[in-house]
């Protein structure tokens, strides 16, 4: 079998530092910081220096909930509470509206996924075009439990001859 996807699934501290080395500028170098907005943003956007801040804190603030959010899932995998699963993908479907939604069952577990809401960490098929999820493939699939969902960390496929 050859593998398609294997999570790339590491947060670690330097994950956070870009976030918090940006609350950081803006709370610590005030002047310099405005002396910029005041020269380039504010003329060019119209929008004052503090709806600046406000918004890059909002932004650091939920990127650092999504990261922190991601890290429990991610510690179920380091600490292997991984199931696994082989046999033939059946029952695919395949929904496009504003992001495409996919779903298919091996041996009866199902698994269903979302190419922009699912974590990058996970499986999510965002190179669909390579077609390796197809009816009758013979795929051994890694995931874990959130929940109701099955969040895959690795696939393998049988290549076809």
């Amino acid at each position: 079998m050859l593998t398609y996807f294997e999570t790339p699934a590491v947060i670690d501290t330097g994950s956070l530092l870009p976030y918090l080395i940006t609350i950081l500028i803006l709370l610590m170098s005030y002047r310099g910081v405005k002396v910029f907005h005041d020269r380039f943003i504010k003329q060019s956007l119209k929008i004052e220096y503090y709806q600046v801040v406000i918004l890059l804190v909002i932004c650091c603030c939920f990127s650092l909930i999504a990261i922190n959010q991601d890290r429990g899932l991610i510690e179920q995998v380091t600490e292997s509470k991984i199931f696994t699963v082989t046999g033939e993908v059946t029952n695919l479907h395949t929904e496009k509206a504003a992001s495409r939604e996919e779903s298919f069952e091996v041996s009866g577990v199902k698994f269903s996924y979302n190419d922009v809401a699912t974590p990058k960490y996970f499986f999510a098929n965002r190179k669909y075009q390579d077609g390796i999820i197809q009816n009758g493939r013979k795929v051994k699939v890694e995931y874990i439990k959130d929940d109701e969902t099955n969040l895959i960390i690795r696939l393998d496929f049988k290549a076809t001859n």
